[in-house]
């Protein structure tokens, strides 16, 4: 471990720039010295020192400081010689990073200074690629690469760099395609001297210095896209220099050839990622003020690969979004909100244009948008002429039709008031369009279409028939039929939907116009919020208006009345109106009344905490069918919500916590029935166990498992998901199969692996719908089995599955001893995945290479020997009483394997570059080291394994990695997780207790990511019903990993007596636990397509799996050889159901919007892997347990 700063350095910091804390300055001057140790202390930067130190007060050679912030580190041309280490991404104030012109070797670091604006590494030997967490750096400005040994396919990581002017990366050998460059609006741009290949973008037109000579470029012009392929979106030019610090532009390479700038003044507008809404009927003089339109920009993939590989990229920090146009908002109200950093649903994008015809008539610019072009005739037939029959409301933009078309789809069309709007304000209005066709929330209106023809405006929606339910409450004459329970959804629903603007989409989406008029009701009293965005189109009459008018409109907060301030905590000042009229049945302003109830807020708020009073102010339409406790529940949810003052009101994220909760809680009086609520609900985990569900410092300030949209839920069979899981690896067998294999549609398989290298590798795991035997994924999966079955080991004997979960683990054990055949030779892979990929075959009829490929002293390859240590010393722990002569034959391999992998150390895809396209090591080396280490202490408590965890710490970076994901690729939080649990189970680590709390610093940085409990943008993002998101390929495989941990420390943190620690907040141990089981439901079918992501479980899952096996009929119906080819031809490209149910398999899973398409060719949904499973056997388990535990009633078959 680094020593820290003496104490004479550390001081209390506070100029008049900046204020940073003493914790603060102690990880930027550990940075600071680890950045020194990589570049081996060289000598020519006089004055830094790896050991403390002040770098602003001692002047560090080539440092810049703003106070005590170190803002700057430029060392060109110094002669540095060694690597980037691992901790630049805690220079938060760093915004210049000049490192050109050294020698600096190895990969560039996956995390790094996340707030960078300038980045200059080029004239170096930097190897690899860029970073994923590239994309999370918004502020970039210049970056510049060029000039190293950088190679592999560039990654999808630049969608969010909007602000990016410069960008250089000649003379590397990068390949792949260059059109996810497309979205960047850059200044200069030099790709020269790669491997690029592919169409050089039509957009790149638009680049004013383009280099792209010496690539591999296809000549004419690129084709079109396939169908459903969105355009690449495209941005203005603009100033990049967002930041209130001079920018400092690095010295780099320029590009030299200039193309020309065809296009250059078209207006190109910005695609966002903000929705809308509105359509029926707006009760009359509604006045909608002017909304910053703000986006949330998703970072679309492109470019995918019918070949798969399942590392994806490495994600860190992932970010939601990185631009906004802004208008008449101070840019202080938009950021106002808490950020959940969820990224909004990935859409199919259409393109439109437009163009100012001579004949009135306008076509759009090129502008992303998922709404449909519509003509006006077409609009004109379905309103029949937008006649007066047709019209169902009317507002301040104009007036709302009911549209029936042909095909008997019915939409709402509203007719905007072209008069009302400048000519700049038409201008905008695409842009609002194609700004407002994004959102996708099931509360909120969507945007279907649109028209712009012959000077006409006109927006076209979804049409929601029940009304509004501002016409329910006061013009129906009969509010009855929304009983007390269906108000109480209407309100859970709209506070999900403004939840969803203000912390969801950044940055914030203000409504300004909320009011019950704008919220509609489908047939089942579901509430759609209206009029999201269309205030950016409001009339400049309105604009113009006095504040005094709009404030007497009954809904605005006061300080709009008094300022013309509107912020987020305006919207929920105008929710807590909202559900007063839900309580009351009155409106906001009512002349009708006396004048001391005029004003709804001003007659009710002294009532709110009078339970007498409160009695007599419930809507008498009720006829008393209310629990007294909701009732006052949410009296007091309105209180808070109708605050005079703005900063005392709480979030969106506090109120949907407070509304569900008192859901859960009511107990309905008179109660017609439980069908009110029109929805089922899932036992929630700490009723369970007996507990309170209650927050320990910020009681509304979390936003967690009971603010996600509430979908139809069931009651699950734990014990049956932990049967089907292990079937899954028993389809999964290589080799020949034992007499007891209880999945009969599978046969022998791979029964000459080994024999051109002379050596026995039959045996084995296919690790996911092929047949290659990747080492890496394979040895994670049993470490992870072994380590769900040590965890829980008492509750799988319980239900029944111990004696099968050790018949898996040992059928891969077996083949890892097969494949360690000397103490420094392991064979690592059978088969690659290029000529096996090319073949759909069954295992069985495999005609595809099966050559093995070996780790040996010459080719070393840390990360896959390691990983294979640890699987075997954790197994050891498994056999120990059962079979002891085997436990000792599994530890003294694992010992042997660790012993190479530390002594000859090597990334393991630079000795065997074949697994580079399927599993490559981002995370490098260090965390397998460490990870195996820790499991050899677990099974031996051997003092030098222990010793040698601790003495790597920092320098195989498990105290110093911050990290978001726990994958096959990445172990850091798994290696944390078990560090801090030696803090409790093993006293003679006390002595080595400093460095392990630095492990679990890092471990609860982990889990509160997942609870989104962290600040900095560093949350894992949720779908919109709550799903953990990290990316598109295999996304369940984090989840599962994820949820395991969260369950594993759950119990940690209940064993020691402690709570989870996060920025945001603090959490008890069954807080975790009950988000643990919303993933675990989640994949069981609670979700919103009522879908088992676990195969064979329940009655509705996918049934077809991308699974060469699963997917053609056995060989023993069907004995006759299928070829190559012949598998594609005959049974991949069937819409039929797979043959055969891949019983236990975890699939890739839903997208960040929740949505899951079963085909077999979409492979990233639909194909599983061994390492998706491995963890959730522990897991079931344990949920098993806690269900017979806790009474719960006996569950049905759910296989049946």
């Amino acid at each position: 471990m680094l020593p820290l700063p003496s104490s004479h350095s550390i001081r209390s910091y506070s100029t008049s720039y900046v204020t940073i804390d003493t914790l603060t300055l102690l990880t930027v001057f550990q940075a600071l010295g680890v950045f020194y140790s990589s570049l081996n202390s060289p000598t020519q930067l006089s004055r830094w020192t790896s050991d403390g130190g002040d770098p602003c007060g001692e002047s560090w050679k080539g440092i810049t400081c703003s106070g005590s912030a170190v803002t700057s580190i430029q060392l060109p041309g110094f002669g540095l010689n060694g690597t980037l280490g691992y901790t630049l991404s805690d220079l938060l104030s760093l915004r210049t990073l000049d490192l050109s012109n050294n020698n600096i070797h190895e990969t560039i670091p996956y995390q790094l200074p996340p707030n960078l604006t300038n980045l200059n590494l080029s004239n170096n030997n930097l190897t690899g690629n860029l970073p994923f967490s590239i994309s999370s750096m918004i502020s970039l400005v210049y970056l510049n690469a060029s000039h190293n040994q950088l190679s592999e396919e560039i990654g999808d990581h630049f969608g969010n760099l909007q602000n990016l002017s410069d960008f250089y990366l000649e003379d590397n050998q990068l390949t792949g395609q260059v059109d996810i460059l497309t979205s960047l609006d850059l200044t200069n741009l030099n790709i020269a001297n790669n491997h690029f290949s592919g169409w050089i973008p039509q957009e790149f037109r638009a680049i004013p210095d383009l280099s792209v000579g010496g690539n591999s470029f296809a000549n004419g012009p690129a084709p079109p896209p396939p169908p459903y392929a969105p355009p690449p979106p495209r941005r203005p030019h603009n100033n990049h220099n967002h930041s209130n610090l001079p920018l400092e532009t690095p010295e780099g390479s320029k590009g030299q050839d200039l193309n020309q700038n065809h296009g250059k003044n078209k207006k190109v507008l910005t695609g966002g990622q903000i929705a809308g809404i509105v359509t029926g009927s707006i009760i009359g003089g509604g006045l909608c003020v002017a909304l910053a339109v703000a986006f949330c920009l998703r970072k679309l993939g492109r470019g995918t690969r019918i070949t798969k590989g399942r590392s994806g990229d490495i994600m860190m920090s992932p970010i939601v979004a990185n631009s906004v146009t802004t208008k008449e908002v101070p840019d202080q109200y938009l950021r106002s909100a808490p950020v959940t950093n969820l990224k909004p649903p990935p859409v199919e994008k259409t393109t439109i244009e437009r163009a100012s015809g001579k004949n009135g008539s306008l076509k759009m610019p090129k502008l992303p948008t998922t709404a449909t072009a519509y003509t006006v005739a077409a609009l004109q037939t379905a309103t029949n002429s937008f006649s007066q029959e047709s019209l169902v409301g009317e507002g301040s933009l104009g007036r709302v039709y009911r549209a029936e078309f042909s095909n008997g789809k019915v939409l709402a069309v509203k007719k905007v008031d072209s008069a009302a709007l400048s000519l700049q304000e038409e201008d905008n209005f695409l842009e609002t369009v194609s700004n407002m066709s994004r959102l996708r929330h099931p509360n909120i209106t969507t945007l279907a279409g649109y028209c712009v023809e012959h000077g006409q405006c006109l927006l076209v929606y979804e049409y929601i028939g029940n009304g509004t339910l501002h016409d329910i409450l006061h013009y129906s004459g009969d509010s009855s039929a929304l009983s007390w329970n269906a108000r109480v959804r209407v309100a859970l629903g709209t506070a999900r939907a403004l939840e969803y603007l203000h912390e969801v989409c950044l940055p914030s989406v203000v409504h300004r116009n909320f009011k019950s008029a704008n919220i509609l009701l489908d047939e089942e009293f579901n509430p759609h919020l209206s009029d999201c965005g269309l205030a950016a189109l409001a009339p400049n009459t309105e604009r113009q208006i006095s504040t005094e008018m709009v404030g007497s409109f009954g809904y605005s907060a006061p300080e709009f009345a008094m300022s013309g301030a509107y912020t987020v905590k305006s919207d929920v000042y105008s929710f807590g109106v909202v559900m007063l009229e839900l309580l009351t049945g009155r409106k906001p302003l009512d002349s009708s009344r006396p004048r001391s109830e005029l004003s709804l807020v001003i007659w009710a708020t002294p009532q709110l905490h009078d339970i007498d009073a409160l009695a007599k102010m419930v809507d008498p339409a009720l006829n008393g069918m209310y629990p007294a406790k909701s009732l006052s529940r949410f009296a007091d949810i309105i209180a808070l919500c109708i605050q005079p003052e703005p900063e005392f009101r709480p979030p969106m994220s506090e109120v949907v916590q407070s509304l569900v909760r008192l859901m859960q809680r009511a107990s309905v009086v008179r109660r017609r029935s439980a069908e009110d609520l029109g929805i089922s609900y899932r036992t929630s985990e700490h009723e369970l166990m007996g507990r309170p569900f209650t927050f320990t410092n910020e009681p509304f300030s979390l936003l967690f498992l009971f603010l996600l949209p509430v979908v139809t839920q069931g009651v699950f069979d734990y014990r049956d998901a932990v049967i089907k899981s292990l079937l899954y690896f028993e389809a999964q067998r290589s080799g020949h199969l034992p007499y007891n294999q209880r999945v009969t549609w599978r046969g022998h398989s791979g029964l000459t692996d080994g024999l051109d290298q002379g050596v026995d590798l039959v045996g084995g795991y296919y690790d996911a719908g092929d047949h290659v035997k990747f080492g890496l994924p394979m040895a994670f999966t049993i470490t992870m089995l072994a380590w769900s079955t040590i965890e829980y080991a008492d509750e799988i004997t319980e239900s029944g599955e111990f004696e099968h979960v050790l018949e898996a683990i040992k059928w891969g054990t077996d083949y890892f001893i097969k494949a360690h055949t000397h103490p420094n030779v392991f064979w690592a892979q059978v088969g690659d995945g290029s000529s096996d990929h090319y073949c759909w075959q069954r295992p069985e009829d495999m005609t595809t290479p099966r050559r093995a490929y070996k780790i040996d002293a010459e080719n070393p390859g840390s990360e896959v020997v390691a990983e294979t240590a640890a699987a075997l010393a954790a197994a050891s722990i498994l056999f120990r009483k059962s079979n002891p002569h085997y436990s000792h034959l599994l530890l003294h391999h694992a010992q042997q394997l660790f012993e190479f992998g530390d002594k000859y150390r090597e990334k393991y895809d630079k000795s065997l570059g074949i697994v580079k396209g399927y599993y490559p090591s981002t995370s490098g080396y260090g965390d397998e080291l460490l990870w195996a280490g820790f499991w050899l202490y677990k099974a031996t408590r051997a003092e030098k394994y222990l010793d040698y965890v601790i003495k790597n710490a920092y320098t195989l970076g498990g105290a110093g990695w911050k990290i978001s994901e726990f994958s096959w690729d990445i172990k850091y939080a798994g290696v944390q997780v078990l560090a801090a649990k030696l803090l409790v189970e093993d006293k003679s680590a006390s002595e080595h207790k400093e460095i392990l709390n630095q492990y679990k610093s890092k471990a609860e940085f982990y889990l509160c990511s997942c609870l989104n409990l962290n600040i900095n943008n560093s949350n894992v993002h949720w779908t919109p019903s709550g799903l953990l998101y990290i990316r598109r390929w295999n996304n369940m495989q984090y989840v599962v990993s994820a949820t395991f941990l969260l369950t594993v420390y759950s119990d940690y943190l209940q064993n020691s007596n402690q709570t989870l620690q996060c920025p945001k907040g603090s959490l008890q141990p069954h807080q975790l636990l009950s988000f643990a089981k919303s993933q675990v439901d989640y994949i069981l079918g609670s979700n919103p397509m009522n879908l088992s992501y676990l195969i064979g479980f329940g009655s509705k899952y996918p049934n077809r799996v991308h699974h060469r096996a699963a997917s053609t009929v056995t060989y023993k119906e069907h004995g006759e050889f299928i070829g190559c080819s012949q598998g594609y031809d005959l049974w991949f490209g069937r819409q039929k159901p797979n043959p055969n149910v891949l019983t236990g398999a975890i699939v890739g899973g839903p997208d960040l919007n929740d949505e899951f398409r079963d085909v077999r060719g979409n492979f990233m949904q639909t194909e599983a892997c061994t390492y998706n499973t491995a963890p959730m056997v522990g897991v079931f388990a344990k949920f098993f347990r806690l269900e017979e535990e806790n009474g719960g009633a006996r569950l049905k078959d759910s296989s049946k």
